[in-house]
């Protein structure tokens, strides 16, 4: 990892012009490396302020979190792995096993988005599964065709990002509103703002599409 950083020139420069475009600079001194298990690879999320995302094999996102922590998505044969820990701890627990959640791939597929807010202590994954519609002919149950299922579920953390625990109300199922138009969500992300609260989340389908969806009201907006 090597982060990137703002000169103070460049800070006072944004304070004057918000038009103003900085350049940020890398800070060798504060790089560090780690290595993960045999089979496994960091997973490629959607986050909801600046990204370091690289589509290229299997390495592909973390994040860096305030207080020198990061947030690591890290994807094995049967699940995700979800760390948030120190920097200089992150090889250690990803050796242990310290996660602070595993999410099996049968409950959210393969294909899901994930998001996370580290103002809101919030993380969404959206789950887009295919599933079998059966029917009894004969007193045989036969697959009649694959149907699309679009669950949304939310996680909290607490206020030091030691827990991910499921959200009150989740998984909330999206599905009834792809029922007729079945789109491929590519990036979602919390609708910013000074609330803390988790109130509504944006979906981009393929089509670069953008809705943004309740969970107070339970409905796109």
């Amino acid at each position: 990892m090597r982060p990137f950083s703002l000169s103070q020139d460049e800070k006072q420069a944004l304070r004057l012009d918000s038009s103003h475009i900085p350049q940020p600079a890398i800070l060798p001194k504060f790089q560090t490396s780690f290595s993960l298990p045999l089979g496994s690879s960091i997973r490629c999320v959607n986050i909801s302020f600046p990204k370091i995302c690289h589509s290229r094999n299997h390495y592909r996102h973390i994040q860096l979190l305030e207080n020198n922590k990061c947030f690591l998505v890290v994807a094995t044969i049967d699940s995700l792995h979800i760390y948030v820990d120190s920097i200089s701890n992150i090889e250690l627990a990803i050796n242990n096993s310290r996660h602070k959640t595993k999410i099996h791939y049968e409950r959210i597929g393969k294909d899901c988005v994930l998001s996370f807010d580290e103002s809101k202590r919030a993380m969404a994954i959206l789950a887009m599964l295919n599933v079998s519609v059966l029917a009894t002919v004969h007193d045989r149950a036969i697959s009649l065709a694959l149907q699309n299922e679009y669950i949304l579920h939310i996680y909290e953390c607490d206020e030091q990002l030691t827990s991910l625990r499921a959200s009150a109300g989740s998984p909330v199922s999206l599905t009834a509103w792809f029922a007729e138009n079945p789109r491929i969500i590519r990036h979602m992300t919390f609708v910013g703002g000074s609330d803390a609260q988790v109130t509504e989340i944006c979906l981009v389908d393929e089509t670069n599409y953008v809705r943004i969806f309740s969970l107070v009201t339970a409905q796109f907006l």
